[in-house]
């Protein structure tokens, strides 16, 4: 069927800045932090720089002043959000150099922070400097502004790569788990067997597919299928339906807990869960997902009360162990580790893949084509060294043995065989 569009189609979807800023983000939680960042930097930091809508925000005031909520009186206004969208993209399309001041001044303000002591509440971290610009330039694209950046760019501050920070240890992580209720548990074991950022744990139940090995084969599952028995590890399909999406790996220890966590679920809600329902829910019988941001505090949480994550600095923003990335430093580091049956090169490619990163170079996603079996291959060789439970570790080293010592037997009685086929041969002859 032939598509017709419309004039006032063509307009609405061109003259709409905010949409067309809205429709270059696939990535729900990119666009969730992009959106926000945005917000911040029109309504809140050029405020006074914005005629925006004072009707709207006056409204908005009142009524927040009604509700008497302390911390949304203080909240900057944000009710003319997609009028400061609109003034903000024509001023920078015709005013390029008001554009460039304000950014220029932006980055200076930014710039102090990081030179602040660490302990101090307001340093912002030269890592995350350019974070605070993806949003303008995303919004400048999808506009078609075109902006020179490269004089804001080079006012970025020097990066810092010198830290102390690391990532946990198989012990810590063995206590963070005492600590923690179902949930947290399968979050903290899928986080230190797959090295899933923290933005790929926004993923719903339909991303998880149990893997097994039947007749010397590796099959996909089906999450409620009833024998396991054969399951060799989990699989995640992280960022799904994006341009980011890739297969991220989980130990069978880590499927156990998910099992756990899925019952729970089901004694809170009454159902299980459905396929694109979130997997991180609110506690409660209700269905609300949980952000990544408020499980980052949680584990926080839990991480103080196992005692885990002892602090760098006197100040609250930075930790030898990063929250998540933690689990994910442990995983790349036991990873990268482990020996492979494959070449040195291939296996390092694999294992970068597993990262969710194109390779060793870029042109690896595109000439080094993966298939999910052979990753799954790779991948099985670290789940010994990513089992946190002893038990556990026991567990697959039993299995192991019993399979090497039932592979040598079957080489014996083929030895054994030909021998015996050597000898009738030998007699034959004489």
């Amino acid at each position: 069927m032939a598509i017709k569009l419309t004039k006032e189609e063509v307009q609405k979807t061109t003259k709409d800045p905010l949409a067309l800023f809205r429709s270059g983000i696939k990535s729900k939680v990119t666009f969730v932090k992009y959106e926000r960042k945005l917000k911040i930097f029109l309504c809140h930091t050029l405020e006074e720089h914005l005629t925006g809508n004072p009707i709207l925000r006056e409204e908005q005031r009142k009524k927040r002043l009604t509700t008497g909520n302390k911390n949304e009186i203080e909240d900057f206004l944000d009710a003319d959000f997609e009028d400061r969208v609109r003034e903000f993209v024509d001023k920078a399309r015709k005013e390029p150099a008001w554009t460039e001041d304000v950014l220029l001044a932006y980055s200076a303000k930014l710039k102090e922070r990081t030179q602040l002591p660490e302990e101090d509440a307001d340093y912002l971290n030269p890592q995350s400097f350019s974070n605070y610009f993806k949003a303008q330039k995303k919004l400048f694209k999808m506009n078609g502004i075109h902006f020179v950046w490269d004089r804001i760019n080079s006012t970025f501050p020097e990066l810092d790569n010198n830290n102390e920070t690391r990532g946990y240890e198989r012990d810590e992580i063995k206590e963070i788990l005492n600590f923690a209720n179902p949930m947290e548990k399968a979050i903290v074991l899928i986080a230190a067997s797959s090295g899933m950022r923290r933005g790929g744990f926004a993923f719903t139940w339909d991303c998880i597919v149990p893997i097994y090995r039947r007749n010397e084969d590796l099959i996909m599952g089906r999450f409620d299928d009833e024998d396991d028995s054969d399951l060799v590890c989990g699989m995640i399909t992280v960022y799904k339906k994006s341009s980011e999406q890739y297969f991220a790996f989980f130990t069978p220890e880590a499927w156990k807990a998910i099992r756990i966590y899925k019952q729970k679920w089901l004694d809170d809600i009454t159902h299980n869960p459905k396929d694109k329902d979130f997997f991180m829910k609110k506690a409660g019988p209700f269905v609300e997902s949980l952000s990544t941001d408020a499980v980052a505090n949680r584990l926080s949480k839990v991480l103080k009360r196992a005692n885990i994550r002892d602090i760098l600095t006197h100040g609250k923003r930075r930790h030898t162990v990063p929250v998540l990335n933690g689990f994910r430093r442990f995983f790349n580091k036991i990873n990268k580790e482990t020996l492979s049956k494959d070449s040195p090169l291939a296996a390092l490619i694999k294992k970068e893949m597993m990262l969710s990163h194109t390779g060793l170079i870029k042109l690896d996603k595109n000439y080094f084509k993966t298939h999910w079996k052979e990753l799954v291959e790779e991948y099985l060789q670290a789940v010994p060294s990513l089992t946190i439970s002893n038990e556990e570790r026991q567990k697959i080293t039993i299995t192991r043995l019993r399979k090497e010592k039932s592979e040598l037997e079957e080489k014996t009685n083929r030895i054994d065989d030909l021998e015996r086929r050597l000898r009738i041969m030998e007699k034959t002859k004489t």
